[in-house]
């Protein structure tokens, strides 16, 4: 029931139907192995029935002509089981012919697959082998087979009339087989030759020369790019022209104030606050995860040839590169980082305006919501694009439905930059401030506006690549705003131990707020209103 279900919703998994395709030859190899060991077994009889009548002749020479006789009809049968046989192995020798091409088929296919958008030679190859037409071809060949099986059946039980119709021939093949089986008994046998048939010895099987073969078919992947180079343009294999440099000086630059702006805030919560709360738990933790996922990211473009052209890479390059660990890692990295770090600033938010209703309905939505997108994010991840044994990441299917899931994911997470960029801004806006000092607070937390563009060019350019025939050298720039974006969101937290005194109290219930003018120890913050309503009461 379910595989019926799977097959209605999903497309058929490549990797299963060659697993199909790989049993059922196995399971006809096996079964023509028995056939031909069976064979075997009849044909030594039938030489010892020959023998053996030879024998009797020899004993009693008043039944050497019904030995002769018997000799003969032996010697007809003995032909069908070497023919039978030949057939059968000529029948295995294709069986295995075909297990070959499968096996070719689907290296061929997960090389396709491992570089999704190789849209030049792998979408040929992709049209000229396609596993479904081949599980097609493999019911006619099994069709064929039965209907060889049948007419050889037929001729095999009309060689008798045909030896009958050709009486020389058949009494010449016949005499051979005799002359093979009795060699220097045969003077004593009636009506046959005498001089005996030289054996034919069996020829050395071929070696294999196996080495040989995969020296030359990595020389041929390491000559063949990932996919065919536009008009007028030239693979180069030995100096590619990439553009990871950006990625790294770019990156390289904000790694050291992302650093510099974590250690000010630890050192001024543990030393001058002496309070540290759940958002430096949830900031360090975001902190660490960042500067990995900008690590992963130098290595992308060191040693997984991100950045890179694709004709650029030969299919030997790409095949023995860290490419598809190093992405995976990536993809695992970024969402849980960017989790940590919208906590931290949906916990500092809470700290800031708990005395707000709205403010806190708020805050727990987005702190809520914008974990479980992340969760979510992660989930796919593990369950629809991590490969399953030798499969390959975009040779798993549905990959590019989850794909499209993921664009959808992280549009919604562009929406949640700006919710955070947004929020207190209204907060502030709402409180008993001066206007110059709500101007003053309010460009603190807009240099959010940094990581929210950030946030927008990495969806531009995760959608650009679903699209791109080069993803390798789109995907460097999702990989550049990426990682800016988890460091300006690191940067942006700078302004957080600036902004309170070292006060045991949350900054919402105002005990000291220096950035929000409230220098009254003990007076809690009001919004807009709040102290009119109080007179008037």
């Amino acid at each position: 029931m379910m595989e019926s279900l799977k097959a209605v919703f999903f497309k058929p998994d490549p990797q299963a139907q060659v697993r199909k395709c790989n049993t059922l030859i196995r399971q006809n190899t096996r079964k023509l192995d028995r056939d031909i060991s069976q064979l075997k077994i009849v044909e030594g009889k039938a030489k010892t029935s020959i023998i053996q009548a030879n024998r009797r002749a020899q004993r009693n020479p008043s039944q050497a002509n019904q030995a002769a006789k018997d000799t003969r009809i032996f010697a007809k049968e003995l032909i069908r089981i070497r023919k039978q046989s030949s057939r059968l192995i000529t029948s295995k020798a294709q069986l295995n012919s075909v297990a070959m091409q499968v096996s070719e088929a689907f290296a061929v296919r997960k090389i396709e697959g491992s570089i999704r958008s190789s849209v030049g030679i792998m979408k040929d190859v992709n049209s000229l082998v396609r596993l479904p037409e081949l599980m097609g071809t493999m019911r006619e060949l099994s069709q064929e087979l039965v209907k060889a099986g049948i007419i050889e059946e037929m001729v095999g039980d009309s060689l008798p009339d045909q030896l009958e119709d050709d009486e020389e021939e058949a009494e010449s093949e016949v005499d051979k087989v005799l002359g093979e089986i009795l060699q220097d008994r045969m003077g004593k046998v009636g009506a046959t030759p005498t001089t005996p048939t030289p054996v034919k010895e069996p020829e050395p099987e071929p070696v294999e020369e196996d080495e040989e073969d995969e020296a030359a078919m990595l020389d041929q992947m390491h000559s063949l790019p990932l996919t065919a180079p536009p008009e007028g343009v030239v693979s180069n294999f030995v100096n590619p022209d990439s553009n990871g440099y950006i990625l790294v000086n770019v990156t390289s630059v904000f790694l050291i104030f992302q650093i510099l702006f974590f250690i000010a805030r630890i050192y001024t919560r543990a030393f001058v606050a002496r309070r540290l709360r759940w958002d430096d738990l949830a900031c360090t933790i975001g902190f660490i995860l960042s500067v990995t996922l900008y690590v992963l990211s130098i290595l992308c473009v060191n040693t997984g040839y991100f950045g890179y052209h694709m004709w650029d890479i030969s299919v030997g390059q790409a095949t023995h590169s860290n490419m598809f660990i190093l992405g995976l890692l990536v993809q695992f990295i970024y969402p849980l980082s960017m989790a940590f770090l919208k906590l931290t600033l949906f916990i500092f938010l809470y700290t800031l305006f708990n005395t707000l209703p709205w403010a806190r309905i708020t805050i727990y939505f987005g702190a809520i919501t914008s974990t479980l997108l992340y969760t979510t994010c992660i989930v796919l991840h593990a369950v629809l694009a991590v490969p399953q044994e030798s499969q390959l990441m975009a040779q798993i299917p549905k990959y590019e439905k989850f794909n499209d899931m993921l664009s959808v994911i992280y549009a919604f997470s562009v929406f949640f930059d700006f919710y955070i960029l947004v929020l207190p801004l209204v907060g502030i806006w709402g409180l008993q401030l001066s206007a110059k000092r709500k101007m003053g607070v309010s460009c603190v937390f807009l240099t959010g506006v940094m990581a929210c563009v950030c946030s927008v060019l990495m969806l531009y350019y995760r959608i650009a690549l679903l699209h791109s025939n080069d993803s390798l050298r789109t995907v460097s720039f999702v990989l550049t705003t990426s990682v800016l974006e988890s460091q300006i969101g690191t940067a942006f937290l700078r302004e957080i131990p600036f902004s309170t005194s070292p006060a045991p109290t949350p900054l919402g219930e105002a005990r000291s707020s220096v950035i929000l003018g409230e220098e009254r120890r003990g007076v809690p913050l009001k919004a807009v209103g709040e102290e009119k309503n109080a007179t008037n009461i």
